[in-house]
C-alpha cells in the first residue's frame, strides 16, 4: 500500500460507500445511509484543497494539470459504467425508459445529470428508483465545484494569502447552508440536486484541508475527536431518515463527524507510531479495500439496483438486494482492477486523457442521439409489447390546462374545465388530488352519453381538505377554501365527488379532519357527496413492467402487488372515510342529500391481490400510483352505471 495513502480516510470511504448501498437497497434498515454522500463531499473537499494548497505554496500549480488527473480519476470508469448500462437498457428497458436514459447519459458525461433529475420528477417521469443513472447526480455536483474551485484557490491565495482565504472559505460556506435552508422552503428537490445548496459539504473539508484548525500533539484530544466523529457519524446512518432537512442544519452534523476523523488521523499520521482509537477502527483491512473500490462500488450500485427494480418491484425483496449488492461489489471489483487502476498507471506521454475522453464522449453521445432520435427504438419489441408500453400516455392530455400542478396559484373555479356534453352546465364536480384527473375524464364520456356534464377540479398534491396544510403546496390551503366557497354557492352542482391519494400524505389525522370538514360543509349546502377511497399503488412501473415481461413470454394477466402491502396509511385513511361518511350522514345535516363511498379496490382486488393488469382489459395504471384512463374506465364503471 501506498504510504502516502491515508487508511484512515479509505476507511471513511468504506462507511460512506457502504451506507449508501445498504439504504439504496434496503432503505429500512439503514434510513440515514444517504449522508454517505455528504462524507463523500467532504473527503472530496479536504483531499483536493489540500493538493491544490501544496501545489500552490511549491508553484507548480496548473489548473491543466489539475484537471488532467480529475479526468484520469473519475472518466475511465464512468464511461466503462454508462456503455454497459446503455447495453443492458436495450433488452431490459422499454423505449419510454430507453430514451430517458439516454438523454441522461448526455448529462452525465457532460456533467449536468444534477439538473436533469431535478427536472425529472413530475407524474410522467416514473420513480426516481428505476432511473439508473440517477446516482450520478452527486459527481455532477462535485465537477461543477471544481470548475470554479481551482481559480477560486489560486486566485485567493495570491491576492489574500493562506488565512484570508481560509476566511472566505468560511463566509461562503455559510452563505451555502443559509441558501439551503432558505431553497428547501420553496424547492427540496432544487435544494437536495443543486450545487449551491451543497457547496458547504465540500467547503468544510476545504476548511480542514487548508489547514483552518490548528494541529494539537495531544493525544487524548486525538483519540477523543476521531471517536466522536465515527459516532456522530454512525448515529446519523440511524437516526436521519428521508424526512430529515436535508441538505440544511441537520448536514453538519455527518460533515463535522467526517471532519472530524480526518482532522484527528491527520494530525495523529504526524506522530510516529501513533494512531488514533477512530484511526485504528477504520484503517481495518476490510473498510480499507472497501474504500480501495468506493469510487466504482458507488457507480455500479445504482444502476444494478435500478435494473432489477425495474424488472422486479421498486420494493426490492431482501433476497433481490442482497443479490443487487453481491453483483455490485463483484462489478465494483472489476472496474477498479481493470479500468481504475490501469489507466491511473498509464504513462501520460503515451496517450492524452483529453482526447481520449472527447473520442469516447463522442460516440457515447452519437449512440445515445440514436436512441433518441428513434424514441427509445420500439423496433425492439413485438407490436403488441409497444402497445402496452403505450399506456403509459394514457393518461388526461388536458393536464396542463385543467390540472393545478402545484407551481404558481391554482386554478379558478370559474375557469375550472368541463367534460361531457358541450354547452350543458355541468351537475357534477371532481374535487380532488392528481387522483381524480383521469376520473374527470371517464365521467365526462358518460355523461354525455346522456346529455349531461363534469367539472374538474383537481391539483397535483392537494386533497380536498379544509385546513389541512402542506410546506410545498403554500397555495393549497387557501386554493381549498375558495374552491369550497365556490362550489357551495354553485347551485348548479347537485353531486361532489372527492379523491384523496392518502399515500402521499403524512399526517393522515390531519387530512381526515380536514376532508370531514368539507364533506359536511358540502352537505349543508345540499350537495350529495361521493368519497372515494384509495387506489392500490404499485411498487413497479406498471406499462414498463408489463411490456417487457408480455416481450419475454412471462405471464402478465397476475401482474400486481399482494393486498396484505397495502400501505397503513391507506387502510387509516379508508376506515376514516367510512366514519366520515356514518358520521354525517348520521346527524342528517341535511335530509334531501347523500353521502356515500366507493371503493376501486373492489375492482382492482381479489381476495389476496391488486392487479396492474386485468385480461381483455389491459393495463390499468399509467405509471405506479396513477391509474390510467382505461384503469378508471374499469375500476369507476360500477359508479358512473350509479350515477348516470
Amino acid at each position: 500500500m501506498n504510504k502516502k495513502i491515508r487508511l484512515d480516510i479509505q476507511g471513511l470511504r468504506a462507511l460512506a460507500v457502504g451506507a449508501v448501498v445498504i439504504e439504496h437497497a434496503f432503505p429500512h434498515a439503514l434510513s440515514g445511509g444517504y449522508v454517505g454522500v455528504d462524507i463523500f463531499f467532504v473527503i472530496s473537499g479536504f483531499l483536493i484543497s489540500s493538493i491544490i494548497s501544496r501545489d500552490i505554496e511549491n508553484s507548480n500549480f496548473s489548473i491543466v494539470e489539475f484537471y488532467r488527473r480529475r479526468l484520469k480519476r473519475i472518466a475511465p470508469a464512468l464511461f466503462f459504467i454508462t456503455i454497459l448500462t446503455i447495453i443492458s437498457g436495450y433488452f431490459l428497458l422499454g423505449p419510454k425508459a430507453y430514451t430517458e436514459l439516454a438523454k441522461t447519459t448526455l448529462s452525465t458525461l457532460l456533467f449536468s445529470s444534477n439538473f436533469t433529475f431535478y427536472s425529472l420528477t413530475g407524474y410522467f417521469d416514473g420513480s426516481a428508483t428505476l432511473k439508473p443513472l440517477l446516482h450520478t447526480w452527486s459527481l455532477a455536483v462535485e465537477e461543477q465545484f471544481y470548475i470554479f474551485f481551482p481559480a477560486f484557490m489560486l486566485l485567493s491565495w495570491k491576492r489574500f494569502g493562506p488565512q484570508k482565504t481560509q476566511l472566505l472559505t468560511i463566509i461562503i460556506a455559510i452563505t451555502s447552508l443559509v441558501f439551503a435552508i432558505f431553497l428547501r422552503n420553496y424547492s427540496t428537490n432544487a435544494a437536495y440536486y443543486m450545487l449551491p445548496a451543497r457547496a458547504f459539504e465540500l467547503l468544510i473539508g476545504v476548511f480542514l484541508g487548508l489547514g483552518g484548525i490548528p494541529e494539537t500533539n495531544n493525544k487524548k484530544i486525538l483519540h477523543a475527536t476521531s471517536l466522536i466523529g465515527l459516532i456522530v457519524i454512525l448515529a446519523t446512518f440511524f437516526l436521519f431518515t428521508p424526512a430529515t432537512p436535508t441538505p440544511g442544519i441537520a448536514s453538519i452534523a455527518p460533515c463535522i463527524g467526517a471532519a472530524l476523523i480526518i482532522y484527528s488521523g491527520g494530525a495523529a499520521k504526524k506522530q510516529d507510531s501513533f494512531e488514533s482509537f477512530g484511526g485504528k477502527i477504520l484503517s481495518l483491512r476490510p473498510l480499507v479495500h472497501i474504500g480501495l473500490i468506493s469510487y466504482s462500488l458507488y457507480l455500479w450500485h445504482w444502476p444494478v439496483l435500478a435494473i432489477i427494480r425495474n424488472i422486479t418491484d421498486i420494493s426490492l425483496q431482501i433476497s433481490h438486494g442482497i443479490i443487487a449488492i453481491i453483483l455490485s461489489i463483484i462489478a465494483a471489483h472489476i472496474s477498479f482492477y481493470f479500468i481504475e487502476k490501469p489507466f491511473l498507471e498509464l504513462n501520460d506521454k503515451k496517450f492524452s486523457i483529453f482526447n481520449i475522453s472527447a473520442i469516447i464522449s463522442l460516440l457515447i453521445g452519437l449512440v445515445c442521439a440514436i436512441i433518441i432520435f428513434n424514441n427509445g427504438i420500439p423496433s425492439r419489441f413485438s407490436s403488441t409489447a409497444q402497445d402496452i408500453f403505450s399506456t403509459a400516455d394514457d393518461y388526461n392530455k388536458q393536464r396542463s390546462n385543467c390540472h393545478w400542478s402545484g407551481s404558481g396559484e391554482p386554478i379558478p373555479y370559474k375557469n375550472s374545465c368541463i367534460f361531457g356534453a358541450a354547452g350543458v352546465i355541468p351537475d357534477i364536480a371532481v374535487w380532488g388530488d392528481s387522483h381524480g384527473a383521469e376520473l374527470s375524464i371517464y365521467l365526462g364520456e358518460r355523461a354525455a352519453n346522456v346529455n349531461r356534464s363534469v367539472k374538474q377540479i383537481t391539483s397535483s398534491a392537494c386533497p380536498p381538505a379544509i385546513g389541512f396544510t402542506l410546506k410545498e403546496r403554500p397555495f393549497c390551503a387557501l386554493g381549498n377554501q375558495q374552491t369550497l366557497e365556490a362550489i357551495t354557492a354553485d347551485k348548479s352542482i347537485h353531486t361532489v365527488i372527492l379523491t384523496i391519494n392518502s399515500d402521499r400524505y403524512k399526517n393522515i389525522n390531519q387530512l381526515a379532519d380536514g376532508i370531514e370538514k368539507t364533506v359536511l360543509a358540502l352537505n349543508l349546502s345540499h350537495k350529495n357527496v361521493i368519497l372515494v377511497k384509495q387506489i392500490p399503488i404499485m411498487s413497479f412501473d406498471p406499462p414498463e413492467k408489463i411490456g417487457i415481461m408480455h416481450h419475454y413470454d412471462f405471464e402478465v394477466d397476475k401482474v400486481g402487488i399482494k393486498k396484505a402491502t397495502i400501505s397503513q396509511d391507506s387502510i387509516l385513511m379508508d376506515a376514516s372515510i367510512d366514519t366520515i361518511a356514518e358520521k354525517i350522514a348520521k346527524a342528517k345535516p341535511s335530509l334531501f342529500t347523500r353521502i356515500e363511498t366507493y371503493d376501486p379496490k373492489s375492482i382492482l382486488c381479489g381476495p389476496t391481490k391488486c392487479l396492474a393488469y386485468i385480461d381483455r382489459v389491459g393495463v390499468l395504471y399509467f405509471n405506479s400510483d396513477h391509474l390510467s384512463i382505461n384503469g378508471v374506465r374499469a375500476a369507476f364503471k360500477p359508479l358512473a352505471d350509479k350515477i348516470f
